[in-house]
C-alpha cells in the first residue's frame, strides 16, 4: 500500500512540476516562448492555408542564413583569387620552364657539335703525328687557330711536341698563348663550381 501511495505522489509531483514549468516558462525564457509561439502560429497558418504567412516563411530561412551566405561568398571569392594567383604563377613557371628547355636543347646541340669536332680532331691528331715532317708542316700551316687548339688538346705527350715543332715559331707561340689564356679563363669557373659543392 505504501508503495502505491509513493508512486501516486511521485506522479502528482511530476505533474505539478510540468504544469509549473508551463506557466513559469514565459518568465524564465520569454524569447524562446515567443519563437515557439511564432512557429506554432506559422504551422497553424499553413494548416489553414494563409498564403501571406507562407510567403514570409519562404523568405525567413534566407534572412536567417544571410550572414552565413555572405561569409561563404567571401570565402569563395578568396579561393577564386588564390586560384587565379596560382594559375598566374603556374603560367610564369611554364614560361620559365620552356625557356630553360630551349636553352638546354641549344646546349645539347652545341655539346653534340663539340663532341663530333673533338672526335674528328682526335682522329686527325693521330693521323698528323704519323706524317712526315714536311707534310705535317704544310698541313698545319693551313689550319685555323681553333682547329690547331683542338688538335693540340687531343694529342698527348710526343704528339704535342711534334705539333709544336711542326709550326712556325710565331704560330706555336700564339697557340701556347691561347691555350694558357683558355686555362686561365676556365680556372675561375672550376673554382666557383668547386666552392659550391658541399
Amino acid at each position: 500500500m505504501k508503495l502505491v501511495l509513493r508512486i501516486v505522489l511521485a506522479i502528482v509531483f511530476f505533474l505539478i512540476g510540468v504544469v509549473g514549468m508551463y506557466f513559469a516558462m514565459p518568465y524564465i525564457a520569454p524569447q524562446r516562448v515567443q519563437q515557439v509561439q511564432r512557429q506554432l502560429d506559422s504551422l497553424q497558418a499553413i494548416a489553414e492555408g494563409d498564403s501571406t504567412l507562407l510567403d514570409s516563411l519562404a523568405f525567413n530561412p534566407l534572412f536567417l542564413f544571410a550572414d552565413s551566405l555572405a561569409a561563404t561568398r567571401d570565402t569563395l571569392r578568396q579561393l577564386r583569387d588564390s586560384i587565379q594567383s596560382l594559375h598566374h604563377r603556374l603560367h610564369q613557371f611554364n614560361q620559365t620552364l620552356q625557356q630553360v628547355q630551349q636553352q638546354l636543347s641549344q646546349v645539347q646541340q652545341r655539346l653534340t657539335v663539340l663532341e663530333a669536332q673533338r672526335a674528328k680532331a682526335k682522329e686527325l691528331a693521330a693521323t698528323i703525328t704519323r706524317l712526315e715532317d714536311a707534310q705535317r708542316r704544310a698541313l698545319l700551316s693551313q689550319l685555323s687557330p681553333e682547329i690547331l687548339d683542338l688538335l693540340y688538346l687531343e694529342t698527348q705527350g710526343r704528339g704535342r711536341t711534334l705539333l709544336l715543332q711542326s709550326l712556325p715559331p710565331e704560330q706555336a707561340a700564339r697557340l701556347v698563348s691561347r691555350l694558357i689564356q683558355k686555362s686561365d679563363d676556365q680556372e675561375p669557373m672550376v673554382t666557383s663550381v668547386g666552392s659550391q659543392s658541399p
